[in-house]
């Protein structure tokens, strides 16, 4: 037996599932995005920018932040705001194109370290971001 919570009670059971499996499947892709791509290590943080605490200690930081006059501190936090939108977007768009590299290449196992057995005809994004990451070097390598 199973039970299904939902705050939404026009939903069907079968609606519910669905709207999981898509909760599942964005989940999966920022755990891929994280841990794969690294595209929330960025660190673009004014120094005209106010100290935020993480814990919670500065309280008046989003306050000070919102009141901030200064032309010069406003358009550095724009500007650092726009980094981190570009940083995080190219790092999709970088997932994207191993995703379709991974679905349409022909790999061979040979030319690929698998993280484990492979159990699917195509590799995963860490497969594909290991082999390019060693393919890179070896080029490099030969190059000069």
């Amino acid at each position: 037996m199973m039970a299904l919570a939902c705050t939404d009670l026009g939903l069907s059971a079968e609606e519910i599932i669905e709207m999981f499996s898509l909760r599942f499947k964005i989940e999966s892709s920022f755990k891929a995005l994280k841990q794969t791509i690294f595209a929330f290590n960025s660190h673009f943080w004014p120094k005209l920018m106010p100290k935020i605490s993480r814990f919670g200690k500065n309280k008046d930081a989003d306050k000070e932040l919102a009141e901030t006059s200064d032309p010069k501190a406003r358009e550095a936090i724009r500007s650092a705001l726009k980094a981190t939108e570009a940083f995080a977007q190219i790092s999709a768009i970088a997932m994207g194109l191993m995703q379709m590299a991974s679905l349409t290449l022909g790999w061979s196992k040979e030319e690929l370290r698998w993280m484990r057995t492979p159990s699917k005809k195509c590799p995963s994004e860490a497969t594909i971001a290991e082999y390019m990451g060693r393919r890179i070097l070896i080029d490099i390598e030969n190059f000069s």
